[in-house]
């Protein structure tokens, strides 16, 4: 009938409305209704609520050196194995681009770390397996309910801030190492250095 028709059409669009076509990943709209409904529950029932940004690291460098379609099975594998990671009761978006968030219903801030170690472990692995480099990894950042806020919009702010600080923290780190070796490489190749026999 015209009406199971439109009812199934109806249904489909709500679902692509509320899903990322790319990755089966709810969207940001999905995000925003799950991050009111997990705010909400936590005011009422005073349990933990932890929330994470994760962004990929190295995204746009796999995207330039093996194509967009490299870029996007490393999305869908990075989707699959975040499911994996999460099990059935968490619950991670992707914001568009290569950014996700993860929300942690029920748990403090040392098992969100730990969930949030296991995706930056996995998306490494992720891009190992695709491009046989570690060309991939994560910068993340935390917010907690309560300590960062109450409402959705401020865990989202404190965790995205949180995030940049990481990476840039860990860019100044790579280039602080890079220099090093640099200096390391100059001095081992300067004549000083350069042991003759007496």
């Amino acid at each position: 009938s015209h009406l199971l028709e439109n009812i199934v059409r109806m249904r489909a669009a709500e679902g692509a409305a509320t899903t990322d076509e790319l990755t089966g990943l709810p969207n940001a709209r999905a995000l925003s209704a799950e991050m009111r409904r997990a705010c909400d529950n936590a005011t009422q029932t005073g349990k933990p609520l932890s929330i994470v940004v994760l962004d990929l690291d190295g995204f746009k460098k796999l995207n330039d050196t093996h194509g967009h379609l490299a870029g996007n099975r490393a999305l869908q594998n990075i989707a699959r194995g975040a499911r994996g990671v999460l099990g059935p009761h968490g619950f991670i978006a992707r914001m568009g681009g290569d950014e996700f968030v993860a929300l942690f219903p029920n748990q403090d801030k040392a098992e969100a770390i730990e969930h949030a170690t296991r995706l930056q472990k996995m998306v490494e692995q992720a891009g190992v397996e695709l491009v046989g480099t570690p060309m991939l990894s994560t910068s993340w950042g935390l917010a907690l309910f309560g300590a960062d806020g109450h409402l959705p919009e401020a865990l989202l702010s404190a965790a995205d801030k949180r995030m940049y600080d990481y990476k840039r923290t860990k860019e100044e780190r790579t280039a602080a190492r890079l220099a090093r070796l640099a200096a390391h490489v100059s001095d081992a190749t300067s004549a000083e250095s350069i042991r003759y026999p007496s």
